[in-house]
């Protein structure tokens, strides 16, 4: 039987993380451990306060300072002893009690680098997304997949080691250039293609909803992350990331389109406001 290793990064997620642990904890099957990283939330201990509740059946770490998603991941990857590692944002929970039981007979005596997983998104956006051999071809997956996210994935863990892969720090956008770095290095893979997790997406405070000027600056960022895997990649796949970094350039194209529009609308707003004077 595989042990999981389920990483949990948390931030001023008190009204949330209650119902994530426990999705875990629920699990039918017991081989796992859930790490929860506390990164130095401001919520005046909140989300402290419902960590603590479950203390004593978690892997608890407190960063010394923020690290943002991407860091807190990588701190929970260096002390995880599992085969295989989740990632399981403090928002999301895993879709019913049988998903690890699922994941153990589907991976059994085998070692795929990588298993794709189903999801169900809630929230700003509803639908499911099933893995399946033509979205989950490694040309697609590298260039063009629009689910570029680490939690969609369950990793094998030395394989993540073996090829220091990790997340960058501080930025959102985080999981673009991990996800093309381990696929990229990847041989081998197996499809769950059922749902393993809810995710709530449109969440007021989370990543994803971080002002618009942090969201053009860290797709910059992402860009140069993703350009620099240049060095570390096979040359075959060059003209992949060349294709995965158009689409990231177009997104942030797209991004700054809507901080000058609206920066715009507030422009001749205050003008407007002033002549009514």
């Amino acid at each position: 039987m595989k042990k999981f290793s389920i990483i949990m990064p948390a931030y001023n997620v008190a009204e949330y993380i209650e119902n994530s642990i426990l999705s875990v904890l629920n699990q039918t099957s017991k081989n796992y451990e859930l790490i929860i990283v506390e990164d130095c939330s401001t919520d005046h201990g909140k989300t402290l306060e419902k960590i603590n509740q479950f203390k004593e059946n978690i892997h608890f770490i407190q960063n010394s300072h923020n690290l943002g998603l991407g860091g807190a991941r990588n701190e929970g990857v260096k002390v995880a002893q599992g085969e295989y590692l989740l990632f399981l944002d403090s928002d999301d929970i895993l879709y019913d009690n049988t998903i690890l039981s699922k994941l153990d007979t589907l991976i059994s005596d085998e070692t795929p680098d990588i298993v794709y997983l189903g999801f169900n998104m809630v929230g700003s956006r509803n639908f499911v997304f099933l893995p399946n051999e033509q979205n989950c071809a490694r040309e697609y997956k590298l260039a063009e997949d629009k689910y570029t996210n680490a939690w969609s994935k369950c990793w094998n863990r030395q394989f993540i080691l073996n090829n220091s892969i990790f997340f960058p720090q501080n930025v959102i956008y985080e999981d673009v250039p991990f996800v093309f770095h381990a696929i990229s290095k990847a041989n081998s893979y197996k499809i769950a293609n059922f749902i393993t997790h809810t995710y709530t997406s449109g969440r007021q405070g989370s990543n994803a909803s971080k002002n618009q000027f942090k969201q053009v600056r860290d797709s910059v960022t992402c860009i140069e992350n993703l350009s620099n895997l240049a060095n570390v990649i096979s040359p075959e796949d060059i003209p992949l990331l060349k294709a995965r970094i158009k689409q990231q350039k177009n997104r942030l194209l797209a991004r700054l389109d809507r901080v000058l529009t609206d920066r715009n609308l507030i422009d001749n707003k205050l003008i407007d406001s002033q002549l009514t004077l």
